[in-house]
């Protein structure tokens, strides 16, 4: 039986070997009555820097129960299970017609991975390429500006989050959860995700992981095809009979989950046209900004990270504006990274962060936005969203000079302040300077303003050693396909909205965790072959 103790501390030097001497102090018990000890969690406690530490959470077995009570009578540890991920029970149901997935992001990867390891050998349908093929074309865009609308940051094996810091963060306590991250090590990422606060890949690791990922799928009996884009579907009766790709071949379904992602604007207009219920939902525009890992590092860490084991410092912030009642906030922020050209239509620019394992850029960058509700943009129906995005994505293109170079302003500028700043920038393929609060309506540029401003008073230098670039649009989606409560759309049958593009995750965790869901919920039903 294994048990659980928390608020271990040690140095941050050698820990690994100062653990047990710590966890038996804490005890009051020694090394040899401890059977077996496993770290499940690491945090770093910054708050006496330069002075860090870890604190750790354990899980523990003894070689003698009578300890173990005592031990919890004490009120020193408590039981502890392990978290068990339970496959789902096969239905009843025949069929003979595949299920397809659509998107080869972590929505459809997983689920494509739980439907094959089951055997029912899923039909996965990606618009963009391969990773071979996909890398190629995102590294001749960032060096060329030129664009691969079917294969880019947003389009291709593994999804947007191939091409981001690999965040896995999640705040669920679903079992589904380590059964993601689980995966993640087993095809290649380090075993210290499933024990650290913030884990991450980076995008190197996850490449690699997701290309393993696909492997194995395809051994188990499914297939990945790379180039096919779903381009409409048929429907008899309400309910999903078959799918075009490419906009001529068709194929019978016996059921599609939709695992498209948040930047396949032309799949939800489809779907509009298609007749299937769509819903607009709030999302968050603003800007990304850029400063020298240093200064995030002497605010947070009191010392240059490169000097230490524990990594580029982040940072998150919030800002609640009184006079608008809007919020700023930081998002996905990038330790160690940079800021990327994640555009993925012609005539558009918007921009992410992205890192590699090592967050060694020695820049810093997160998301500074704002929340949009979408009841407050003009026109109608459920993808006005996509239409306010494409317009701030028009106008970013316009300012960078219209030949996807990124427009940037240093953050003393747009808050007001005037004087010529030189600063940095990691943005590729080429950066223009321009005034980028011609991006937005006064309110939402007055908000960013003074949410910057308040940053400033968090970390120092946050104005004065900032530049911003333009525009973070793709925050979320716009837009929910909904969905009753068996993951099938609310008026057709057979189809399973999924994942950040449908409006029901927000990362990669989680919309690996919804993926898992779905395919359930297809097991459930239909008989293994």
């Amino acid at each position: 039986m294994y048990y659980k103790l928390d608020e271990i501390k040690t140095s941050i030097d050698d820990w690994q070997q100062l653990l047990m001497d710590a966890v038996c102090k804490k005890l009051r018990v020694r090394s040899q009555d401890i059977e077996e000890l496993m770290p499940i969690r690491r945090s770093l406690d910054a708050r006496k820097k330069p002075e860090l530490y870890y604190v750790h959470s354990v899980a523990l077995s003894f070689k003698e129960e009578r300890l173990a009570r005592e031990l919890v009578h004490k009120k020193k540890i408590a039981p502890y299970e392990f978290p068990v991920y339970h496959p789902a029970t096969p239905g009843e149901k025949p069929w003979d017609k595949p299920v397809v997935i659509a998107g080869a992001g972590p929505a459809g990867l997983f689920a494509a991975y739980t439907l094959a390891e089951q055997g029912y050998r899923p039909l996965v349908l990606e618009r963009g390429a391969d990773m071979s093929a996909r890398v190629k074309a995102v590294e001749r865009f960032w060096k060329e500006g030129t664009l691969d609308p079917e294969s880019n940051v947003s389009f291709g094996l593994g999804g947007a989050g191939t091409f981001s810091d690999g965040k896995l963060t999640s705040r669920s306590k679903d079992p589904r959860v380590h059964r993601v991250l689980e995966l993640f090590i087993n095809h290649g990422a380090g075993p210290e995700i499933t024990q650290v606060r913030n884990p991450h890949l980076g995008t190197d690791v996850i490449r690699a992981v997701v290309v393993r990922m696909k492997e194995e799928i395809e051994r188990m009996g499914g297939s990945v095809r790379f180039g096919a884009k779903l381009s409409g579907i048929t429907s008899a009766e309400g309910v999903l009979k078959s799918v075009e790709v490419n906009g001529s071949e068709q194929i019978e379904a016996e059921a599609l989950l939709l695992c498209t992602g948040h930047s396949a604007r032309d799949t939800y207009e489809m779907l509009h046209e298609s007749g299937v219920h769509l819903d607009s939902k709030d999302f968050a525009v603003g800007l990304r900004v850029e400063h020298p890992q240093k200064l995030i590092d002497k605010k947070q860490l009191g010392v240059d990270s490169m000097k230490l084991p524990v990594g580029a410092a982040e940072y998150k912030l919030t800002y609640k504006d009184r006079i608008s009642g809007r919020g700023v906030y930081s998002f996905c922020m990038c330790p160690g990274g940079s800021v990327v050209n994640a555009s993925s239509e012609a005539g558009r620019i918007c921009v992410n962060g992205m890192s590699f394992s090592g967050r060694d850029s020695g820049q810093a960058n997160s998301a500074v936005v704002v929340g949009v509700k979408t009841e407050s943009l003009p026109g109608q129906g459920p993808l006005k969203g996509i239409a306010y995005q494409r317009s701030l994505e028009e106008k970013a293109f316009g300012l960078g000079g219209g030949a996807f170079a990124v427009p940037v302003q240093p953050v003393v500028q747009f808050v007001g302040g005037s004087g010529s700043v030189a600063l940095e920038s990691s943005v590729l393929p080429a950066t223009q300077p321009a005034d980028l609060r011609q991006l937005f309506d006064k309110e939402t540029t007055a908000v960013l303003q003074r949410g910057l401003r308040y940053f400033d008073k968090l970390i120092p230098g946050f104005l004065a050693e900032g530049l911003l670039a333009g525009v973070e649009t793709r925050t979320s989606s716009p837009v929910r396909v909904t969905r009753d409560p068996d993951m099938q759309s609310v008026d057709l049958s057979n189809l399973y909205p999924v994942g950040e593009g449908a409006g029901y995750a927000g990362g990669i965790v989680s919309a690996a965790v919804d993926g898992i869901r779905a395919a359930e919920k297809i097991i459930e039903i239909y008989r293994r072959k």
